[in-house]
């Protein structure tokens, strides 16, 4: 059959779509009714026109071959073509190039794809959108792969997720977000039911740990929900940082109730201030309701002067895209006076910056807690430094070691006299071993094992050792060594006296004994000559004067004479050395000895001595010695022992300080620990009561109500708490201020306590005291009045805890913890309990009409008057803004009894105050629970306040 114009136009009309018939040049030769439709031409106006005029000079111009190619590739041509009113419609080609009655012609047909790209371009600023919030949001976003083998893997993240994870976005896309990020299981659920819950659809949420790419760890609140990504299976991960809150929960867990108990007052405001969106927390500060709030601006709620002065630049300032952050005093309806930080975040979407996020947070408390903090860390500090000072001016090496372990014997600390005594700075002495780097051979009376084993067993450990200094000297030190506790690790306290020139004499004395003459009468040193065989003993007359007599008394002198002068238990120690000596273990016999004196004293005597002469069977004949008086010696060295001892029960009367609980138990154990470091009959501790010092602890055997309480400035201890200065006394005889509780009393010490009272110890013998004694008491006072402090401040911030600040009724916190015990304790007995919830009507009328102070007046003046007219078994409780509540244990008909006592005594109050112009009134509502009932205490708890706004209507 032959194609002809006639086909070609029956053809053309039975097309759904518009028909062009043309030349290849682009004469129009005919077109369909759907290509006038799509125009608005006619079918003849149309023909009288060619492609050119339907086209926008703009759009490209396609000849009939790209055309046909087009078509035959399956790729339609796109272009724009121009109406008969002027409008351009998007256009789709196709088009094939026929051979009609010899002549060839270019069917062409035309789509109009108008609706298609239309919906593409509202796709493409649906995309943007959505990209621009997705970049926008302040929390990390990731899109992830869900399920298959690389289940978790990042598709897509936005700005949030590169700074919150430390990763470029590079980086990020490909990497697991659980293997490579997560470091840790959700603390709601695992993970297998969080896929389980996604897969079902659900949107799920869960706080986890995770790691950047620094290696810190930080903490997110995760809300993760299951979407399409790109035609499959992805989930949408919304990750906050909440670093911070988890930080300050595990720093603070024992304020934990208080802390949840006040949230931040968030909300948000359009550019004109509109409010569009406050939490339940900002809107209770406010007084206003959910619905309400889209009715006011910013300026509705704040003051004029806050809102024009302080917030409105602020917020301007953030509707520039200024982050603000700031603190600042604000006026609680019911705290009172609140410290907050202010933190303003713009809001933004791709137009710009349309509104304000407004984040306030109360930091009263922490401020508080931060200032008695440092108070508190600096008294601690000038205590240290105090003990440090006492410390580093002994006159004697001091070491603190370690004890155990390989670095056994390592030095911890050291005193300037060690510097001095070493030749080694602080700095090289720390860490340095004290028997490896120091000493020269080993003690001459004990050896290392057995020195560590007396340690072990708590006792104090004395020896003689040669040491060598830095430069290379050697010397000889005494060495005191007592075990101890040192930053709560077991060490040694090791006392080091130098007796390099002590050892000197008696290394010359030693050379020069065997040419000693038996006739050195001038010598200073008793000389004694014992012949072993006959047992005479030749004395000369400064031995005898030692002892206080003369040769003549002691007359006939034998080994006996010595044997009745010496000390009994001297003289078997002294023996036991003699045989050692004499069968060769020693080269010297040496032993102090206490020797009694004339006058009935016993005296000390170092008596030191060689076998001069031996038979030919090495039996000893003749021995040589000398006698010299060491009794000064052997009381400094006394007098030195009871310091280390006071020092060390110095040491243990602070650590026993710090571990009570109550100021009763601090002053009593100050007391107790006095008895070991001071020498009194009688111990004191008084402290300030207002204008007066009464005593709080006493020494044993005796009673506070012995004593009686004195003005500050009277007696010694009241002008020691006047003047802050210590009173040291020898005998209060010559006192004239003195007002002692006994006539025999003479020495005392006075100290004062800081601001908080004095301590006082009292003898009977005049001038007891030294002044190392005043020392020792000043610093166990130092250490009470911080205890004291310490114990104070702790009880404070319970009773805080506990106690509404404005009114001190117990606040909800401490209601939730008593309830629950008062339930036990019904279902424990079968007893009855009944709540009271009272509303102070009109509440929001007295703040708007008086202000909030008059308020604050209000419920303090409500709190006393329920406080004063309920049982004391009963509990009242600030429940929040003007709400009461009163719980009253073992109650069945008490209930209704105090209901209408309340109501009387507000009627009272009316008639009586003059607060108001009008009558103040209360709602209240009252609901019963027992143990035997179905509904749970909770439920009774609201049933109380369903009734209380009953009793307002």
């Amino acid at each position: 059959m032959e194609f002809t114009d006639r086909n070609c136009q029956e053809f053309m009309e039975q097309l759904p779509e518009a028909v062009f018939l043309e030349t290849l040049e682009g004469d129009i030769l005919d077109v369909n009714k759907e290509a006038c439709e799509l125009l608005g031409y006619s079918k003849e106006e149309l023909i009288n026109l060619d492609v050119e005029d339907l086209e926008p000079e703009d759009a490209p111009i396609f000849l009939p071959d790209q055309v046909d190619e087009a078509t035959r590739s399956g790729e339609p041509l796109k272009t724009t073509k121009i109406k008969k009113d002027g409008t351009e419609v998007p256009v789709e080609l196709k088009g094939k190039i026929l051979e009609i009655e010899g002549q060839k012609r270019v069917l062409v047909t035309v789509r109009d794809i108008s609706e298609r790209v239309e919906a593409n371009e509202e796709l493409r600023r649906n995309k943007e959108r959505y990209q621009s919030y997705f970049e926008e949001l302040g929390d990390a976003v990731f899109i992830t792969k869900a399920g298959g083998e690389d289940h978790s893997r990042i598709l897509d993240a936005n700005t949030a997720a590169e700074d919150q994870t430390g990763y470029s976005e590079e980086e990020l896309i490909g990497m697991n977000l659980l293997e490579n990020i997560t470091a840790g299981e959700p603390l709601e659920m695992d993970y297998e039911e969080a896929d389980q819950k996604l897969s079902q659809g659900e949107t799920i949420s869960y706080t986890e740990k995770k790691r950047r790419k620094g290696g810190t760890e930080y903490w997110t609140e995760v809300v993760v929900t299951p979407i399409e990504h790109e035609g499959e299976r992805a989930n949408l991960s919304i990750n906050r940082d909440i670093t911070e809150r988890m930080q300050v929960k595990d720093r603070l867990e024992q304020y934990k109730m208080a802390v949840q108990g006040s949230d931040d007052l968030i909300a948000t405001c359009d550019e004109d201030y509109n409010y569009i969106f406050a939490n339940p927390a900002y809107r209770s500060y406010y007084e206003v309701g959910e619905k309400e709030i889209r009715n006011y601006k910013l300026g509705d709620l704040i003051s004029d002067p806050a809102f024009e002065n302080e917030v409105k630049p602020r917020v301007d300032r953030c509707l520039q895209g200024e982050r603000i952050d700031y603190e600042m005093e604000r006026t609680h309806p019911t705290k009172g006076p609140r410290q907050l930080r202010i933190m303003y975040y713009p809001l933004k979407s791709e137009e710009g910056i349309h509104g304000v996020v407004a984040v306030m947070r109360d930091v009263t408390e922490v401020k508080e807690i931060e200032k008695q903090l440092e108070e508190t860390n600096e008294r601690l500090r000038q205590s240290r430094e105090r003990y440090k000072r006492y410390f580093d001016e002994l006159g004697d090496a001091v070491f603190i070691t370690k004890v155990g372990e390989e670095d056994h014997g390592s030095i911890l600390d050291a005193n300037s006299a060690a510097e001095d005594q070493t030749g080694y700075p602080l700095n090289e002495l720390i860490g340095m071993n004290i028997a490896d780097d120091f000493t020269v051979g080993r003690p001459e009376e004990l050896s290392y094992e057995e020195i560590d084993d007396k340690l072990s067993k708590g006792e104090t450990v004395s020896f003689t050792e040669k040491k060598r200094r830095k430069d290379g000297n050697i010397y000889w030190t005494e060495v005191m060594v007592t075990l101890i506790e040192h930053e709560g690790d077991p060490a040694t306290l090791s006392i080091n006296r130098d007796i390099t020139e002590r050892k000197r004499t008696e290394q010359k004395l030693k050379q020069s004994q065997e040419r000693l003459q038996l006739a050195l009468e001038g010598t200073e040193a008793g000389i004694w000559d014992w012949n072993f065989q006959t047992g005479e003993v030749v004395f000369n007359e400064k031995w005898a004067e030692i002892i206080g007599y003369t040769l003549e008394e002691l007359h006939p002198v034998t080994m006996e004479t010595w044997e009745e002068l010496a000390h009994p238990e001297d003289l078997k120690r002294s023996e036991e050395l003699l045989e050692k000596h004499v069968d060769g273990e020693t080269e010297v016999y040496e032993c102090e000895v206490r020797v009694k004196h004339k006058n009935g004293d016993w005296i000390w005597v170092l008596t030191r001595g060689r076998v001069v002469d031996w038979d030919e069977q090495g039996e000893p004949i003749r021995m040589v010695g000398t006698h010299q008086v060491i009794t000064e010696r052997k009381k400094v060295e006394q007098e030195l022992n009871e310091e280390r001892d006071k020092l060390r029960h110095l040491h243990d009367a602070v650590d026993q300080l710090q571990q009570q609980n109550d100021e009763e138990s601090i002053l009593q154990t100050a007391v107790e620990v006095s008895e070991s470091i001071l020498d009194f009959e009688l111990c004191a501790i008084d402290l300030i009561e207002g204008e007066y010092l009464e005593t709080k602890a006493i020494s044993s055997g005796l009673s506070i109500d012995q004593t009686s309480k004195y003005k500050i400035g009277e007696g010694i201890g009241g002008l020691t708490a006047e003047r802050g200065e210590t009173i040291w006394e020898d005998d209060l005889r010559e006192h004239p201020e003195a007002k002692p509780t006994n006539k025999e009393f003479r020495a005392i010490i006075s100290v004062p306590i800081g601001e908080v009272g004095v301590f006082q110890v009292v003898s009977k013998e005049v001038g007891s005291f030294d002044k190392e004694d005043v020392e020792l008491a000043e610093i166990l006072s130092n250490h009470l009045r911080e205890e004291i402090s310490r114990v104070r401040l702790e009880e404070d911030l319970r009773q805080q805890a506990i106690h509404d600040p404005l009114t001190g009724l117990y606040n909800r916190r401490h209601f939730n913890i008593t309830l629950d015990k008062e339930v036990e304790r019904c279902a424990r007995y079968g007893h009855n309990l009944a709540f009271i919830m009272i509303d102070v009507n009109r509440f929001k009328e007295i703040n708007d009409r008086y202000s909030h102070q008059t308020g604050d007046e209000v419920l303090q003046e409500v709190a006393e008057l329920l406080q004063a007219n309920v049982r004391d078994a009963d509990t009242v409780v600030r429940y929040g803004g003007d709400e009461f509540l009163i719980m009253m244990p073992e109650t069945n008909g008490e209930a209704d009894t105090t209901v209408k006592r309340l109501r009387n005594k507000i009627k009272e109050w009316n008639d009586e105050s003059d607060l108001l112009d009008f009558p103040l009134t209360l709602a209240m509502g009252i609901s019963h629970w027992s143990p035997e009932e179905d509904i749970d205490v909770e439920a009774a708890l609201k049933k109380s306040d369903i009734n209380m706004y009953g009793d307002k209507g």
